[in-house]
């Protein structure tokens, strides 16, 4: 793709098409606005046309836009790619954002499903991404199982785990829930789930609580009633490779969860040297 010099153009004739990244944090943008009062502009944005319109559209630097109009900037140096059509900026954004790795599942899925609605197959969009088709296809599973009237109220929000205004789900969050599927819960669970993180405003770790609750068999009215009184523990040592299997075998658990929980509640009493 050809490319001009840098320019500097004025933002009102720039806007966002389906940025990747185009919900940015306040902390994120106020520490660019930092950066950029003391020591300027380091990196120009890249913005193109698309085919038919005149106004510019942000390809790279979504961030730094933001930053430098909420600073009172009136124009930005940025570098004009040539006039694209919106096939190839979708592609070219979305690229751009897989090599500085900012690109999470939901995201990645609703810029695939806008390629497929362009017919693009799958095996298409992997290969003009440069990404395998297996990721194209899981993030497109994401995306889909999302409700159609939930998918707008998904946005990206770096610290998941804050509290957030009701009506909004962090892509963490709901990535988290529906990941879930792979454990066989109906998707009434997973919608009501999706819906009360949009009601409730409930904390990534608040789901995985009331997601655990539901793994142990617990009702999911009773969950969510029930899930203030737990919470996760998770905790990183190292152990006795020897004693650890020889434990699983003895005691006749399937996987390391039924181990640790036996452990904890004091039903398997390991050995002093399972743990160093």
């Amino acid at each position: 793709m050809k490319m001009a010099e840098y320019e500097d153009i004025n933002i009102s004739d720039i806007r966002s098409l389906e940025n990747i990244r185009a919900r940015v944090t306040h902390k994120e943008v106020a520490e660019l606005m930092e950066s950029i009062k003391q020591h300027g502009l380091l990196q120009p944005i890249g913005v193109c046309q698309l085919k038919g319109e005149g106004a510019f559209v942000v390809v790279y630097g979504n961030r730094r836009l933001v930053a430098c109009e909420k600073l009172g900037y009136k124009t930005i140096k940025a570098k004009i790619l040539e006039e694209v059509s919106t096939e190839d900026f979708l592609i070219l954004n979305t690229t751009e954002n897989i090599q500085r790795k900012e690109v999470n599942a939901f995201e990645l899925g609703r810029v695939c499903n806008m390629l497929r609605d362009m017919n693009l197959s799958v095996s298409e969009i992997s290969a003009r991404l440069s990404i395998p088709q297996i990721k194209v296809r899981s993030a497109l599973d994401i995306y889909e199982h999302v409700p159609k009237d939930l998918r707008d109220k998904v946005s990206f929000m770096k610290d998941a785990d804050k509290r957030r205004k009701k009506g909004k789900i962090p892509v963490a969050t709901a990535n988290y829930i529906i990941s879930l599927r792979r454990l066989n819960f109906k998707d009434a669970v997973i919608n009501e789930l999706l819906n009360l993180a949009s009601k409730e405003a409930l904390t990534l770790m608040e789901l995985k609580v009331i997601g655990n609750l539901l793994q142990e068999g617990m009702p999911l009215s009773k969950a969510l009633k029930e899930a203030n009184k737990y919470h996760i523990l998770r905790i990183d040592t190292p152990v006795n490779k020897e004693e650890w299997e020889r434990l699983m075998e003895v005691n006749g658990f399937e996987n390391k969860k039924e181990l640790i929980k036996a452990l904890i509640s004091g039903k398997v009493i390991g050995n002093k040297n399972l743990i160093f």
